[in-house]
């Protein structure tokens, strides 16, 4: 055969030796020729045609990598979901492919049902031979996630993430025992409550809420942080008195609020019970000629709450 044409800029013909290359089995060359038309033109059907070839390869983790660049792309269509649960799986990211079938499940969609219940036992199963074939890398990892009680708050945060290479009773066996640690850091048990919400779990859950001591919850019956009637009416009111006029310092307040709300998940309703309070006494302190005429009296008792909030997120942080 003769010397190889190199077509650097020619998006078709990138495409048209790729398929060549994957009628001839070699995904090898077929990812190489993918790869070259993607940097000319990333687009969905061309991430999904990468990444089913980069998972026919065996190369599971780079395909996760690059499906995740179009990931709602992925979530519009139940076949493409379908195979983006298969990169999770193939990853053994068991947790959030169980949340993310809960979460599809959920919708009712009838025409959906069946693919999805099916999925979900395939998941359960390849979970299930994990365990059965992995032991000694979980309990390495359970016991590696035990320990990040002892680090600093944003290695914990970094740590913890780990978790969710876990099946999913492990990460619920690892989850009870942090949460009722007073070392681990607030916004580690937010990030695992939240997730055992999106698994959906239905027993009731023991955990050291800030410094009031135990308290319990279902997380299936938990909404998300920011889905709360509470931090909506609050972000509501910001974004009225604001509006256009000033959208770096409402892009900075919403931030500082949502950062708040995730140190109080899921209690946040009990601590902040009048959110337009609230939220006029952070307009007052950051918005220039701002003033709410609420009471003098109970904007001062807000302002001390939100001031012992501040010291609890700096303690969180350090």
């Amino acid at each position: 055969m003769g010397q190889e044409i190199q077509f650097p800029k020619n998006f078709e013909r990138f495409i048209e030796l790729g398929q060549e290359a994957i009628n001839q089995q070699n995904f090898s060359k077929a990812v190489d020729y993918f790869s070259k038309a993607y940097e000319i033109a990333p687009d969905f059907p061309l991430n999904f045609l990468l990444t089913n070839t980069l998972f026919d390869l065996g190369e599971v983790e780079e395909a996760l990598e690059l499906a995740q660049e179009f990931k709602r792309d992925y979530y519009l269509h139940i076949d493409y979901l379908v195979f983006y649960i298969q990169l999770l799986v193939g990853n053994h990211q068991f947790v959030q492919a169980h949340q993310i079938l809960n979460e599809r499940i959920l919708q009712d969609n009838s025409e959906e049902m069946n693919k999805l219940v099916r999925v979900k036992k395939e998941v359960r199963h390849a979970e299930l031979l994990y365990r059965q074939f992995e032991k000694r890398k979980i309990n390495e990892l359970k016991e590696e996630l035990l320990q990040l009680t002892k680090l600093p708050a944003f290695e914990q945060m970094a740590q913890v993430k780990k978790s969710i290479q876990l099946p999913q009773d492990d990460f619920l066996e690892v989850a009870k025992v942090l949460l009722l640690k007073p070392e681990t850091n607030i916004f580690v048990k937010s990030w695992l409550i939240e997730e055992l919400s999106g698994m959906n779990i239905r027993e009731k859950i023991t955990f050291l809420w800030l410094n009031k001591g135990e308290r319990a919850m279902i997380p299936a019956e938990l909404s998300q942080p920011y889905e709360s009637q509470t931090y909506k009416r609050m972000i509501a009111m910001i974004e009225k008195e604001l509006g256009n006029n000033d959208p770096i310092l409402l892009i900075n307040m919403v931030e500082e609020i949502r950062i708040q709300f995730a140190l109080l998940y899921p209690f946040a309703d009990e601590v902040i019970a009048e959110p337009e309070l609230w939220a006029l006494a952070y307009l007052e302190e950051y918005a220039v000629d701002f003033e709410s005429h609420e009471d003098p009296a109970i904007m001062k008792e807000v302002r001390k709450e939100q001031r012992k909030l501040r010291i609890m997120l700096n303690e969180a942080m350090v």
